[in-house]
């Protein structure tokens, strides 16, 4: 339910949200965003940093599976103040894969990388998805970098059930042995 309080809608969105109850989140989401673009008297600075708003939409509609949906409310948040933070490309990244735009998600962990390129998750899933992707210089790039950077945690990483699929491929063995 709705009130004429946003923050405290908002807050409770979150806290549904965070429970897993991700359908009455995204009803709530929906409607502050409603109150937000329809010119009503509610003040959506309510939301420190409004992407926030949006990136938790996402989050919600791909856990219900809705990936295209999931993708524009990443996009929102990114244009609406979130284009910083390598979390929110990272997570737009991940709602492309499940949308099978292996493509547009490599991109997006590109960008996760411009914000923060020690990511530890950015460069994790830039190897996992360059290999589903079969594009094998960017995998070495990213396998390499990696190594560099995360040593104690290549073994976990080799052992990624994404990369299950290209793990008996001559060019993946080939690469690997580099290492």
């Amino acid at each position: 339910m709705i009130t004429n309080k946003p923050a405290d809608d908002f807050n409770k969105a979150n806290e549904l949200l965070r429970s897993g109850r991700n359908q009455e989140a995204l009803e709530i989401y929906e409607k502050l965003i409603g109150i937000h673009t329809s010119g009503d008297d509610f003040d959506f600075n309510f939301i420190v940093d409004s992407y926030r708003l949006f990136s938790n939409m996402g989050t919600a509609l791909k856990r219900l599976g809705r990936y295209p949906e999931a993708v524009k409310a990443y996009t929102l948040a990114i244009e609406n103040g979130g284009s910083i933070k390598a979390s929110i490309w990272q997570m737009r990244a991940e709602a492309h894969r499940n949308n099978s735009d292996i493509a547009a998600a490599i991109a997006d962990l590109e960008k996760s990388l411009e914000c923060d390129p020690e990511s530890n998750v950015g460069l994790w899933n830039l190897v996992c998805y360059c290999a589903s992707a079969t594009d094998w210089e960017h995998f070495e790039k990213y396998l390499f970098r990696f190594n560099q950077l995360y040593p104690e945690e290549m073994s976990d990483l080799l052992g990624d059930s994404d990369l299950d699929p290209v793990r008996q491929l001559s060019r993946f063995k080939e690469i690997v042995s580099k290492l």
